[in-house]
């Protein structure tokens, strides 16, 4: 008779156990699920090249650089890391193990400016997006572009009796072209690589 009450009152047991674990597998499977959709998962980039550029970009030496690149003159406030997504190309396709990171900078008494920097798989920076900002006259790049100019203007107006016509030409050229967004993203490529 023991025999029997354990048998009838292990049977709800097992369909208890049971139900609970097919609902734990239906938690485990949707929650599996959810891991690989989230956006960190979706990017394929490994947390080492993640960490490596967080690290670079994070430091206020990075910081204030930048800032003097996209809003030269203006008084650096700090920055923080808002969001990572997965870079694509031209067509839609993700980019496998590149990423994306944006910073908000903070500059000047209540100005700022949300930065995107683009990594390789390394969690090296190669591109810089200025994005949306709250500037009315110091929009993004502006002031630096212009003091390139003028600062390349002055210096040709000083040295243009030592060159020849096609160096003075050259020397126009490049000095009209002034790139602050460029030379932003060379300068990172260079401090990133000797670091």
């Amino acid at each position: 008779m023991n025999t029997a009450i354990q048998t009838q009152s292990s049977f709800p047991l097992t369909l208890k156990l049971a139900r609970r674990l097919r609902s734990l597998l239906i938690l485990l499977i949707l929650g599996f699920s959810a891991l690989t959709a989230h956006p960190a998962r979706a990017l394929e980039a490994s947390d080492r090249a993640v960490q490596t550029a967080r690290r670079f970009l994070d430091s206020e030496k990075t910081g204030t650089l930048v800032l003097d690149s996209v809003h030269y003159l203006a008084k650096y406030q700090g920055h923080q890391c808002k969001s990572i997504s997965g870079v694509t190309d031209s067509e839609g396709r993700t980019v496998p193990g590149h990423f994306a990171l944006t910073y908000r900078y903070r500059w000047d008494d209540d100005g700022w400016t949300n930065i995107v920097f683009f990594c390789d798989a390394q969690g090296r920076v190669y591109e810089v997006q200025a994005k949306e900002n709250n500037a009315i006259i110091q929009t993004p790049f502006t002031v630096a572009n212009a003091a390139i100019q003028i600062v390349g203007n002055v210096l040709l107006g000083a040295l243009k009796d030592n060159m020849t016509d096609e160096q003075r030409r050259t020397s126009e050229k490049l000095v009209d072209q002034a790139d602050a967004k460029g030379m932003l993203e060379l300068s990172l490529k260079l401090r990133q690589a000797f670091q």
